[in-house]
């Protein structure tokens, strides 16, 4: 009794100590979290209607939370059965948000505030061997002003997150001993590489090739093919990749249908669509010193890059520098941007994969090599450390911004903040006065059709009806080759939304663009159609086209 009262009486104020420890670290992601969503507010996300790709998600978890049948969470989840979400935990996270924050369109965004905590936790404990508070609070302080950390606010997408957890799940590989690996720390990797995995179901083309070279290369470095007990070694990581495949058996189930149509549409069918135009050298750049990495990293890339150069250096030098997992990792993360930097699509989001990695392995070589400087000459290396840090922490303040998003503002959002309440209310009406008093119609959801990417996505429309309570289901043919192709689509749906022909289209690279002329000539003149000016866009009429699908009310 003794002994257990000793224990407790010690590990309180050790648990006060930590805790008290942890407040300026909370303190820095409150002010970038705050910060963030306040420059939402003003001229990101929030300043428009949700018409860009986050709407997606956020239609998609709302509409499982308001319409799931059944009562309770397993009715929820039992959704993800029948209809599988593109990315789970995003769908996870805004269901969460929904739930937790109500309706509104900040909700999801609030609930994925646990990315940008994650990324904080992460550096703080990556911080750890400066030992000095206030280096570390400097120095963490920094890395707040790193673009892509703002994006884990600003942006509702699942690669920040996936980009971070892969990250975490490279690295977790490459320090791993796989002579000595205790079951318990091997479970913990191999589903931390799972959850890296469905993190983004649609980039396993990469994540899985990449973890799989990270085993290959922590083998390599621990002398796999040279040490007696090679057999060993390889059985452990054999073993590992057994419990990752049986790990994933389940969500391969659910979610590998989906996944590979899509992975099939983007890279074969539509290629021409998602190719990023540009030579080989603007591929080869994107995601450092092009656009993308310019976007995600800002200043911070040259920074990392010359660190962890310098890092490489010292380590072939002195033997003594040395730590495990630092050449796996470096290895990945060079295969990780070549892979990256062949493939013909680019776009900064799917870059987070290389993004993440690379900061968390620039951040961890700085450590490095302040901590040898503080074994050297100590009193020099602290006091250079937060000359250094102080400077540029002063810089950043002056001279960059603290919120930031990569597309702030959808192009349309002003026409979407002042169409959307009128095509909802056309919609709203239309469904009350006609559709729940037919027999043919009142079972089932209206299906809407969108040929026009701007200003309204058919997602948008979605989001918004079912917030009145309304289920509306859609479909997306903006990839639609042809005119019979489209006319396929548009004739199956119940109500068809479009701009008018003599509008200038934004997004003309949908091929369903190309045809929007003959499709409103086609619907205009089919029997029955009714077509309805809910608004204007672009000085010329906004149109709801209605199908003749179910029997209007008879008049008494």
């Amino acid at each position: 009794m003794r002994d257990h009262a000793e224990t407790a009486a010690y590990e309180g104020p050790s648990l006060v100590r930590a805790s008290l420890r942890s407040l300026p670290f909370a303190a820095i992601f409150a002010v970038v979290f705050l910060a963030n969503l306040a420059y939402s507010q003003r001229t990101g996300r929030f300043a428009s209607e949700p018409t860009y790709d986050d709407v997606i998600y956020l239609a998609d978890a709302y509409i499982r939370l308001a319409f799931a049948p059944g009562n309770g969470l397993f009715s929820v989840v039992a959704s993800f059965w029948h209809l599988a979400p593109h990315a789970i935990v995003s769908t996870l996270t805004a269901m969460a948000g929904y739930w937790a924050f109500g309706p509104s369109d900040v909700s999801p965004y609030l609930a994925n505030g646990w990315v940008l905590a994650l990324y904080f936790v992460v550096i703080t404990y990556l911080t750890r061997p400066l030992g000095s508070l206030f280096d570390r609070v400097l120095l963490v302080a920094t890395l707040a002003f790193v673009p892509v950390a703002h994006a884990m606010v600003t942006e509702f997408r699942p690669d920040m997150a996936a980009g971070l957890v892969f990250a975490l799940a490279l690295w977790a590989i490459c320090t791993i001993d796989f002579r000595q690996v205790t079951v318990r720390r091997r479970v913990g990797i191999v589903a931390l590489a799972a959850f890296a995995t469905i993190m983004k179901p649609s980039a396993v083309v990469l994540t899985i090739p990449a973890l799989g070279f990270a085993v290959l290369a922590t083998l390599v470095a621990q002398g796999a093919l040279v040490r007696e007990d090679r057999l060993k070694v390889i059985g452990s990581a054999l073993i590992s990749v057994a419990l990752y495949a049986a790990m994933l058996l389940p969500f391969a189930i659910l979610l590998a249908g989906e996944t590979v149509s899509y992975i099939y549409d983007v890279l074969i069918t539509d290629a021409d669509i998602w190719t990023t135009p540009g030579d080989r050298w603007f591929h080869l750049n994107y995601h450092l010193f092009g656009p993308g990495g310019h976007q995600a990293l800002g200043h911070f890339r040259r920074v990392g890059l010359w660190v962890l150069v310098i890092d490489l250096l010292v380590y072939v030098r002195f033997p003594a520098y040395r730590k495990r997992g630092v050449l796996p990792y470096t290895a990945t993360l060079v295969v990780v941007f070549v892979a990256m930097s062949v493939s013909r699509e680019k776009t900064v989001f799917q870059g987070s994969f290389f993004y993440l990695p690379f900061l968390l392995a620039a951040v961890a070589a700085f450590v490095r090599l302040v901590s040898a400087a503080l074994a050297l000459r100590p009193e020099l290396a602290r006091t250079s450390l937060r000359a250094a840090l102080a400077i540029v922490l002063a810089v950043e303040i002056v001279a960059l911004p603290l919120g930031g998003a990569y597309f702030p503002r959808a192009d349309e959002g002003s026409e979407a903040n002042r169409l959307l309440p009128k095509v909802k209310d056309a919609i709203v009406a239309l469904r009350r006065d006609e559709w729940l008093g037919s027999p043919s119609c009142s079972a089932r959801a209206m299906s809407l059709s969108v040929t026009n990417y701007d200003p309204l996505t058919p997602e948008t429309v979605q989001l918004s009806l079912a917030k009145a309570g309304i289920q509306l289901s859609t479909d997306y043919n903006f990839l639609a080759r042809s005119l019979d192709e489209a006319m396929a689509t548009i004739d199956l749906a119940d109500l068809v939304l479009m701009v008018d022909p003599g509008a200038s289209q934004r997004n003309t690279w949908t091929p369903i663009s190309a045809f929007v002329p003959e499709i409103f000539d086609r619907l205009s003149n089919q029997p029955g159609v009714r077509r309805i000016e809910v608004g204007t866009y672009r000085q010329k009429p906004y149109w709801l086209f209605v199908k003749p699908h179910c029997e209007p009310v008879s008049s008494p």
